[in-house]
């Protein structure tokens, strides 16, 4: 069997022809072969004992190595019978997980629960990957990991199918947590529910709850580094760093610590590069062989992001490229580039200063909006309050004129006496309503300019 995607168990291909367009497993080898026919099998099996039979004849040394290039045009006959490699990323059909879930495999989500509960593929389990990280975005130790994901019905024995939205870096970022705590077999859906959809898969909103099952973590420490282990090792040759964050982040224009640039020796291979971003699956293998053309295969591989998500995808990436070993520093550069003691290359720091001052502006901008919406509403109410009081005396004037006797006045003059009356007071009410508030804006205004509104 081939090189498995994280190569520490071997999976019968048998199993995987239940799950053709699946994501490869992370635990499955990169390349998954084509079946070959009974009579390339035989024809193979002859060539086998004859090669045997011929090199173990008694012949002498200088003969022996004069036949030797005799069996060169039988190797290339022999490599190009063997069959092409590939490897698939996406859902083939909705039977796919169907018959996925009839043989036991769990169907993690990784969404937020919001998402899944508006739709999610039938069977499915809920499993935000947040749920795994503390308040800073950081994993929480692999026993606690352990319980949560044993709370989500998850056996370190079975088969999970992890997916969330088309392309997710939590799906891998979930994937890899799993093989880390010694998961056996593990796969990778990175179509995700858009494809799921695009299938004509239907979509469930009923919750399962899954029955707790008991996960008990074995480590793969080669899976994971710290940044004691890159401090000692970076730059030194004896390793490869990837960073897998944007081209901006990498040269320190975009800081999202308390320093920007990037570890020592780091070689910037943005994540996103390696996808597809209409299907969300993989780039062809040719092409992450040329994304990857920088980075020694004969060398331990270390590669990080931000907080370790988008890492896990582009160590995805590199295994199906062919690296063997590739390891994951999860806590990243959230950690490394706040931590003064440790070396940085490209070094460059957060403007602190300006950041207070677009803040402090932001503030003033907000404080004056309030300001601003405060004395509209205090100009409406007393616009509002004058326009009674004008209605009151047209009322007022009514019942004056209906008690007179003479009823000299005409209905048109009693109409045009009620407008004026309306209009001005409603006038009145206005003018003055129109004072208060410019008066009322002007007071919070300058109170918003020195920091004194809203304390």
């Amino acid at each position: 069997m081939g090189r498995n995607y994280f190569g520490s168990f071997h999976v019968h291909p048998a199993h995987f022809a239940k799950f053709p367009r699946f994501h490869t497993p992370l635990r499955r080898q990169a390349h998954q072969p084509v079946a070959r026919s009974k009579h390339t099998d035989r024809l193979l099996l002859r060539m086998k004992k004859g090669l045997r039979a011929i090199l173990s004849r008694p012949i002498p040394l200088w003969t022996r190595a004069r036949r030797l290039p005799l069996l060169f045009p039988l190797l290339f006959f022999v490599l190009a019978l063997l069959p092409e490699t590939s490897y698939a990323l996406s859902l083939g059909s909705s039977e796919n997980v169907k018959s996925a879930a009839r043989e036991g495999a769990l169907l993690l989500d990784v969404r937020g629960y919001g998402e899944f509960s508006k739709g999610h593929i039938p069977g499915a389990v809920n499993a935000p990957f947040f749920e795994l990280m503390d308040s800073t975005q950081h994993l929480y130790p692999p026993d606690e990991i352990a319980a949560i994901l044993g709370d989500y019905g998850v056996g370190r024995d079975m088969t999970v199918i992890v997916h969330g939205e088309r392309g997710s870096m939590f799906a891998s970022y979930m994937g890899w947590v799993l093989e880390y705590l010694g998961s056996k077999n593990v796969l990778v859906y990175t179509g995700g529910i858009e494809d799921w959809q695009e299938i004509g898969g239907i979509l469930s909103t009923d919750t399962i709850e899954a029955e707790p099952a008991d996960f008990e973590p074995e480590l793969r420490e080669n899976m994971r580094v710290d940044a004691e282990f890159l401090k000692q090792n970076a730059g030194s040759g004896k390793i490869a760093v990837v960073d897998s964050r944007s081209d901006r982040e990498f040269l320190g224009q975009d800081i999202r610590a308390l320093r920007g640039g990037h570890i020592p020796g780091a070689i910037n291979i943005d994540w996103m590069l390696t996808i597809n971003p209409q299907t969300g699956d993989l780039a062809p293998v040719k092409r992450l062989n040329q994304l990857f053309a920088s980075v020694p295969k004969d060398k331990p591989v270390v590669v990080y992001c931000q907080t370790g998500a988008r890492a896990s995808m582009a160590l995805l990436a590199m295994k199906a490229a062919g690296f063997s070993d590739v390891r994951l520093y999860p806590e990243s550069w959230k950690d490394w580039g706040s931590n003064l003691s440790l070396p940085v290359e490209g070094q460059t720091f957060f403007d602190f200063f300006g950041a207070q001052m677009k803040m402090n502006d932001i503030t003033a901008e907000n404080n004056r909006l309030k300001a601003e919406q405060k004395a509209i509403s205090d100009a409406s109410n007393v616009n509002t309050l004058f326009l009674l009081f004008g209605a009151i005396t047209v009322y007022a004037g009514f019942i004056v004129l209906l008690g007179r006797k003479d009823h000299s006045m005409t209905t048109a003059t009693w109409i045009l006496i009620a407008v004026l009356t309306l209009f001005s007071g409603y006038l009145f009410g206005y003018v003055v309503s129109t004072k208060t508030g410019i008066q009322s804006l002007s007071e919070e205004i300058g109170q918003a300019e020195t920091g004194g509104y809203g304390k």
